[in-house]
């Protein structure tokens, strides 16, 4: 099953795991969108400019991040005792991919490329606008 109309952005929601050792601005992973037609777009998402660690919030772990989330934009916080005695705001990001034309998306493929940890990708939405 596919969504069978073009369309012209792709919305990703995602965060890091364990990456605290990628700085600011380093690739993260490549999102390659391909069309029906055989048309490619290729983004890279990037440590702390498209995605960022979802710990961001745990005063534990500030110091040992590399990369901000003052240029990303969090679009959800969920309160988590993932691996800790202590309740914390677990973080997810939004990126948006513009694709330059429009396209009926055939798949999506997403490799991580980060020299540490690892992406959650929580939402992908396909937009025409």
């Amino acid at each position: 099953c596919h969504y069978p109309l073009p369309v012209t952005t792709v919305d990703v929601l995602s965060n890091l795991a364990y990456g605290h050792g990628l700085q600011q601005g380093a690739p993260a992973a490549v999102m390659t969108v391909i069309g029906w037609n055989g048309e490619r777009v290729e983004y890279t998402l990037r440590a702390g400019v498209d995605t960022a660690e979802s710990s961001y919030a745990r005063p534990e772990y500030r110091e040992s991040i590399r990369h901000s989330i003052a240029n990303v934009e969090a679009v959800r916080s969920e309160p988590a005792v993932l691996y800790s005695r202590y309740r914390y705001e677990l973080l997810t990001f939004r990126t948006v991919i513009r694709l330059g034309a429009p396209m009926v998306v055939r798949r999506i493929d997403l490799r991580y490329v980060g020299e540490c940890g690892y992406l959650m990708v929580s939402d992908i939405f396909l937009r025409d606008f």
